[in-house]
């Protein structure tokens, strides 16, 4: 078993002391630390990682792996990444890639939790830092992603054509949907919700 002594941050606050762990934290014993003593925290979770260290999650297995190394390094224990919005078939890249990583992690790389698709079911007026490649909701595209590999987030503008529909399918095949690069009504983000 390993250990590292700090200041821990706790359930209950902060504490002084040590944690013993090996795969998964083991104890946390309280005890004196010099004032100098390294802050230790809880491994940080981002569910929307379109890249790091100079790679996109359009990329590849390589790319995701450069991600998946590079936010370790920074504290991030598990992430989702999160391609921009692409043409259908890049996409589907994209998550299968994303699956090679979530199923074997090497051993310096945060753990891929899934894809967070962002797109490309997107209001094209909402667009934000996305490249042009939206389209209406589609069913038969975001079942081939869904087929492609582990996609639990995909994110859509609930105004569009279809997305109500392709909410509901989403959501009873248990991924979650976030409504973004939107121009929707109050009351279309209502139907969207419900």
């Amino acid at each position: 078993m390993s250990e590292l002594k700090g200041r821990i941050l706790t359930p209950e606050g902060w504490i002084d002391g040590s944690v013993g762990f090996t795969d998964r934290i083991a104890s946390v014993t309280p005890g004196r630390v010099g004032k100098d003593a390294p802050v230790i925290l809880p491994g940080f979770i981002d569910l929307h990682t379109p890249g790091g260290g100079g790679a996109d999650a359009l990329g590849g297995e390589d790319s995701v792996r450069t991600i998946a190394r590079t936010h370790a390094r920074f504290g991030t224990t598990s992430f989702l990444p999160s391609p921009v919005t692409a043409p259908g078939e890049d996409l589907e890249k994209a998550v299968a890639a994303i699956g090679l990583v979530a199923a074997k992690r090497g051993a310096d790389e945060a753990r891929v939790l899934g894809a967070h698709v962002e797109g490309p079911f997107l209001n094209p007026e909402r667009l934000g830092a996305q490249p042009p490649f939206t389209r209406a909701p589609d069913a038969g595209l975001a079942e081939r992603l869904l087929a492609a590999g582990p996609v639990k987030i995909i994110t859509l503008a609930p105004e569009l054509p279809g997305a109500l529909e392709l909410i509901r399918d989403l959501s009873k095949r248990g991924v979650r949907v976030l409504l973004g690069h939107s121009a929707a009504s109050y009351e279309a983000t209502l139907a969207a919700m419900e």
